[in-house]
């Protein structure tokens, strides 16, 4: 037997999904247990059942009364990036560029845009203190307003009604998160 009080997750993925061994190469659910023990959980370990079947398409979103799914399709947070501050721009990026990630944007002398398929990292040169965690949403403004209900404190507002806009806050544990609409 295994203790399952470390991966909470893991095992209610387990008990959710008893056929989760049968796409994996060696079939078994037992190795499969032991593969995600040993890599931690993929998204898709931690996903709920609701979360599988609407990803399987056994369920439509609109016909569902699971209100966690509605707002997480009412609020489309976009594209997810870290942007790191850093000393010296040619050795970070050499050494982000060592994990497959290449430049798609920047001036190439204080920031750079590097991106591995659907994960992208800003190398940012003395543009700011801290790293920052950054969403880029088609709708900064609609998610600034669901902050700001929420009692959210925010340390940079939008301004205007329409076009690019950005705004920033901190988590509660100081982290920096910024939604930054581009368009």
């Amino acid at each position: 037997m295994f203790d399952n009080s470390a991966n909470p997750a893991l095992v209610l993925c387990l008990a959710h999904e008893p056929n989760l061994g049968a796409s994996h190469p060696s079939g078994s659910p037992a190795s499969v247990f032991r593969k995600i023990w040993q890599d931690g959980p993929t998204p898709s370990a931690i996903r709920s059942p609701h979360e599988l079947a609407l990803q399987r398409g056994q369920i439509n979103a609109s016909h569902t009364n699971d209100s966690h799914t509605r707002k997480k399709r009412i609020m489309d947070l976009g594209t997810f990036s870290v942007s790191l501050n850093v000393a010296d721009l040619p050795a970070s990026r050499a050494f982000y560029e060592t994990f497959g990630f290449s430049s798609v944007g920047g001036d190439e002398e204080n920031w750079i845009i590097l991106s591995n398929d659907t994960t992208n990292i800003g190398l940012f040169q003395g543009m700011f203190e801290n790293n920052i965690m950054t969403f880029n949403p088609t709708d900064a403004r609609a998610i600034e307003k669901v902050a700001l209900d929420a009692g959210l404190e925010l340390q940079l507002q939008t301004e205007g009604d329409s076009g690019p806009a950005h705004f920033v806050l901190q988590d509660p544990d100081g982290n920096t998160v910024m939604f930054d609409q581009h368009e």
